[in-house]
C-alpha cells in the first residue's frame, strides 16, 4: 500500500508519543519505528482506514485533525506482565478491542498504585481559583439563550411564522456546492452509498468511476476556497 506523505508523518508522531507514554509508565520500549509500520502493516483494515481518512482530509482541503481510533497495545498474554514492549508482546488494535483485552480477569485484582489512584481525593478549589473564577463569570448570562436571542417555536405560537430564508447568493463556491448535491442526488443507490464511503474516508483504492467525478468536484470547489484561478480552470475545462 502506497501511504500519503501525511499518513506516514501523523504515523511518526504517534509512534513517539506512544514511545514516550511507555517510558514514562517505565516499560521497557524495544520497538523502532520499523517494528510501529510493521505491526500497522499487519492490521491491513487499521492502516487503510486510516490513509483513507487523510486522503478524504486532502481530498476536501481541510487543515482537520485525524482521529486515530487504533493504537499500540498489549496483547492479552502480555498485560500487566512487566513484559517490555515488542513485535511480539505489542499490536495495533481500536480503542474497543484494547479496552477489553486490557480488563482485569477473573480472580486478577487491582495493583495497589491503581488502587491509590482510586483513593486519591480530589483537591479542593483554593481561594484564589474561587476568585478567579467569580471574577470571570461576573457579568455572563446564565445560559447562551436569553429573552432576546429565543427564537419563537411555531408549534406553541400559534399563528406566528418564522421568516422565510433569504435567498443564496450567486457566488463560486454557492454554485459548486449545488453542483456537488445534485450530482450525488442524481445517483442510484449503490453510488449514494460509494459516495457516502468516501465522505467518511472508509473508501479504498481503485476508486470507481462515480467517485473519481466527484472527488473532481470537491477539488475544484477546494481551489475556489484557497482562490487558485490557475487550477479552476483547468478543473473546469
Amino acid at each position: 500500500m502506497i501511504l500519503h506523505k501525511n499518513t506516514q508523518e501523523l504515523l511518526k508522531k504517534k509512534f513517539q508519543s506512544a514511545q514516550e507514554y511507555q517510558r514514562k509508565k517505565q516499560v521497557q520500549f524495544d520497538l523502532t519505528f520499523d517494528d510501529y509500520m510493521a505491526l500497522w502493516t499487519k492490521n491491513v483494515d487499521a492502516l487503510t482506514h486510516l490513509n483513507n481518512a487523510v486522503l478524504h482530509a486532502v481530498a476536501h482541503g481541510t487543515n482537520q485533525t485525524i482521529k486515530l481510533n487504533y493504537c499500540l497495545t498489549w496483547k492479552p498474554l502480555y498485560v500487566r506482565t512487566g513484559s517490555p514492549m515488542n513485535m511480539q508482546t505489542a499490536w495495533i488494535r481500536s480503542a474497543e478491542e484494547s479496552k477489553k483485552d486490557c480488563k482485569l480477569r477473573k480472580g486478577e485484582k487491582k495493583s495497589e498504585k491503581a488502587r491509590a489512584r482510586l483513593r486519591k481525593p480530589k483537591e479542593p478549589w483554593s481561594d484564589e481559583r474561587k476568585a478567579a473564577r467569580a471574577a470571570e463569570m461576573s457579568g455572563k448570562n446564565a445560559g447562551p439563550i436569553t429573552r432576546r436571542t429565543q427564537v419563537p417555536n411555531p408549534v406553541i405560537n400559534y399563528g406566528k411564522r418564522l421568516p422565510l430564508k433569504g435567498p443564496t447568493l450567486d457566488t463560486p463556491l454557492n454554485r459548486i456546492n449545488k453542483k456537488i448535491k445534485a450530482f450525488a442526488k442524481e445517483q442510484n443507490e449503490t453510488n449514494k452509498r460509494l459516495i457516502e464511503f468516501y465522505d467518511m474516508g472508509r473508501l479504498a483504492e481503485p476508486y470507481p468511476k462515480v467517485i473519481e467525478q466527484y472527488a473532481r468536484l470537491l477539488r475544484i470547489k477546494s481551489a475556489i476556497r484557497r482562490g487558485d484561478d490557475e487550477i479552476i480552470a483547468h478543473l473546469t475545462h
